[in-house]
């Protein structure tokens, strides 16, 4: 079963790309914007072989997806947030994308909602920040 679906446009790119999540959200799909194609699978398991119950969150103008584990029942040892980043597939089709860095931020407490934000434009010369912010049980 599916539990999670996204439709994420990321800067550059001329139509959106799909993002799902399986019924716990341990396993993530990126596929084209038909949803015909899938192009890469992503699979989240917790060290100690605890459950995994994510909720998967996604900025619809952003390159990026979070991945929280809400297992409140988790060790504090298995409470993350992973920041995933969409990019072209290199010499793919038009379209075509997938994760190119997955970034891993261990927290105090079990996540209820989450969100990335790009901070304003600095300038020409400088990358933006990009802010993760997390509402906990906590």
């Amino acid at each position: 079963p599916v539990r999670s679906v996204l439709a994420c446009r990321p800067a550059g790119c001329d139509s959106f790309v799909l993002v799902t999540g399986s019924g716990d959200n341990s396993e993530i799909k990126v596929w084209d914007a038909e949803g015909a194609t899938c192009h890469q699978t992503v699979t989240f398991r917790t060290a100690d072989a605890e459950p995994f119950r994510g909720v998967v969150v996604g900025e619809p103008k952003s390159e990026f997806v979070l991945v929280a584990n809400t297992a409140a029942d988790s060790p504090s040892s298995c409470w993350s947030v992973f920041a995933l980043h969409l990019a072209p597939v290199s010499g793919g089709a038009q379209g075509a994308f997938r994760f190119d860095c997955t970034s891993e931020f261990s927290i105090m407490y079990p996540v209820i909602s989450c969100m990335v934000r790009r901070e304003a434009d600095s300038g020409p010369d400088k990358q933006p920040e990009m802010h993760l912010y997390t509402l906990q049980t906590k």
